[in-house]
């Protein structure tokens, strides 16, 4: 048979055919909504490099492309998971893609997480599951498609509220793969609309011939609209796609083919605007200002009007908006009516609301505050459980020691310790460097440190310490960053 209509005449007369939609008239709608996720610079830098990596690690590029695309993706999920009543995510990949979303979804939504993967035992997965299924349970369904994506009912068909939000945020390579994991919430006994994002991460960018250069989620996606449209042709099944995933692969082996041969290019040369805008200013205002010594800062900070236009623009700053949710999360763990709390250079003093004892100190002297700085702070010895130093940690290497020398005196044994700091002011080594002069001070660190991506592409460090740690060499440290 040479062509699909042959295909389609030969099957006709023996198949009675039973779709979704002509058998279940009362199931709501599904509708499965794209959703567009620009790849930042960085990312995008990224995505070029492994584009030029050798055909015998195809396999590994397209792993690490999707670890890339899930950067993108992270701060929308984010987003939905803050609003949703119910949401089940759903990744192909479990290590580079399920546990990171899993891991970052707890970070913000402590307690209202659970992940499912082949590794979790059979009975914790159903506990799991129930838990996800109780109206009162758990908001948030982390799973890959391969285990949770054939034969199970995610909701209580007895309850009036249904589960009936999904994010796929890591493409399968198959259709039938895809359509088995909105099942799971489009079935018999769905009270509600099915509401399906499948994020697809997008670029501006040209190969050297001239063609768009399409990621690895569209791509994908293409292929699976594609290989679906020509089952429908043929009658659901009735043509040989047994090795359909095989077939994906060779052709996204193709295309990092084709990347590596012709190049990639910019689309557009994009015009820096004339004039920036004051969030712009402020951002590289800032950048000098962590480089300034904190009596250099001090002489910017004694203008009244530098103060006020600074504070301005923390009510406005993503950075702070992001830092404050994250750390906002982890204290949700630690909170109680005794629990006290040190801000170091508060800004805006975010945290009082808390209930608890919060104290935030800055050089601004705002209502509430403890005016204060950070190299001095006018607090007793062994006087607080926690202390947060929110993207405020400006100044010298002398500085950053004279601070941490000062957390270690007013921090309680065992108490614990809380940094955001922007990714930029990092290299990788320099990470490893910072930490390891935190020990010096008798700081353990807990967990890995966090990378916390906003949607306008910025990247923050998060770090969690606890004062545990025996007093090393602290005179000795450096602080660098870079």
């Amino acid at each position: 048979m040479s062509d699909i209509a042959d295909v389609f005449e030969a099957v006709l007369p023996h198949i009675v055919r039973r779709r979704k939609k002509d058998v279940l008239l009362h199931l709501p709608l599904c509708d499965v909504r794209p959703v567009e996720i620009p790849l930042q610079d960085d990312l995008l830098e990224q995505t070029h490099t492994i584009g030029m990596w050798p055909r015998v690690q195809a396999n590994n590029a397209l792993t690490e492309l999707r670890k890339i695309a899930l950067e993108a993706k992270l701060p929308f999920i984010r987003k939905r998971a803050g609003s949703a009543k119910k949401l089940l995510v759903l990744t192909y990949l479990r290590d580079e893609v399920a546990e990171a979303i899993y891991a970052d979804l707890q970070d913000f939504f402590p307690g209202q997480v659970g992940q499912i993967n082949g590794t979790i035992p059979k009975e914790q997965r159903k506990e799991i599951l129930n838990a996800f299924r109780a109206p009162g349970g758990l908001r948030i369904l982390v799973g890959t498609i391969g285990t949770i994506g054939v034969g199970l009912t995610l909701f209580d068909p007895a309850q009036e509220q249904t589960a009936h939000e999904i994010i796929v945020a890591d493409l399968p390579y198959t259709a039938a793969e895809f359509d088995q994991g909105i099942a799971r919430l489009h079935r018999e006994g769905q009270k509600h609309r099915v509401v399906v994002d499948v994020l697809l991460t997008t670029t501006n960018a040209l190969l050297h011939d001239g063609s768009p250069l399409r990621t690895i989620d569209q791509r994908i996606w293409d292929l699976i609209l594609g290989k679906r449209e020509l089952s429908d042709v043929a009658i659901d099944g009735m043509y040989s796609a047994i090795d359909a995933a095989t077939k994906v692969r060779k052709a996204l082996h193709r295309w990092l083919k084709q990347i590596r041969e012709t190049g990639v290019e910019p689309l557009v040369a994009e015009q820096r605007p004339a004039e920036l805008s004051a969030a712009q200013r402020w951002r590289g205002e800032i950048a000098r200002l962590r480089g300034m010594s904190a009596a250099k800062a001090d002489e910017l900070f004694a203008s009244a009007e530098y103060t006020s236009a600074f504070l301005d623009h923390l009510c406005i700053s993503s950075a702070s908006q992001l830092a404050y949710q994250w750390l906002r999360a982890k204290l949700e763990y630690l909170l109680r009516p005794d629990l006290h709390i040190v801000d170091m250079g508060c800004g805006l003093n975010p945290f009082a609301e808390l209930p608890c004892h919060v104290t935030g100190l800055d050089r601004h002297d705002l209502p509430g505050q403890v005016k204060g700085k950070m190299e001095d702070p006018p607090l007793p010895d062994s006087s607080t459980d926690v202390m947060i130093y929110s993207l405020s940690l400006y100044g010298t290497a002398n500085d950053l020691r004279t601070y941490f020398t000062h957390a270690r005196r007013i921090l309680r044994g065992g108490g614990h310790l809380f940094i955001v700091e922007p990714g930029s002011a990092f290299t990788s080594d320099g990470l490893i460097h910072f930490v390891s002069d935190l020990q010096q001070f008798g700081f353990e660190q807990v967990g890995n440190v966090r990378d916390i991506r906003g949607e306008d592409g910025i990247v923050l460090k998060g770090m969690h310490f606890t004062l545990t740690g025996e007093l090393g060499k602290p005179e000795e440290t450096s602080f660098e960053k870079k």
